[in-house]
């Protein structure tokens, strides 16, 4: 068999593979999440309540990251607060402000979304809280 033969069979072969991955069929999604076996328990959700953490949006970009920490913190006492920032520096008008107290949170939330900061109306939501895995 003469190397021409051998690569030339070998292109065959790498090509029928390809074809064959195209027209593979992928099985339809089912309720578990795709990350997951079908036997596997579904994650433990967080009981309701337990988030402190607030996402702020429609901020003017003239706020500061030290005027959303006082008008905040006017409700309780904060763990962080800041803004989202592009990458020139500029203001995504967008922010996190997290309580050390879920009331407080929700307190916050009641009473401050709506309001007028900088000639803007911000509006307040419950954030996404971030899973941590914990090893076993």
């Amino acid at each position: 068999m003469s190397l021409d033969e051998i690569i030339s069979k070998n292109k065959e072969e790498r090509k029928k593979e390809r074809q064959a991955k195209k027209h593979k069929k992928v099985p339809k999604h089912t309720k578990a999440a795709p990350f997951m076996k079908s036997g596997d328990k579904q994650p433990e959700k967080k009981p309701a309540g337990t988030n402190k953490t607030l996402y702020v949006t429609n901020l003017d970009f003239n706020v500061s990251n030290e005027l959303l920490r006082e008008v905040f913190s006017k409700v309780g006492p904060l763990k962080r607060c800041g803004i989202y920032w592009d990458n020139l520096g500029r203001s995504k008008g967008t922010a996190e402000v997290e309580f050390l107290k879920q009331e407080d949170a929700a307190t916050a939330l009641e009473t401050l979304n709506s309001t007028k900061l900088e000639d803007r109306e911000i509006g307040l939501k419950w954030a996404r809280v971030k899973k941590v895995n914990k090893a076993k």
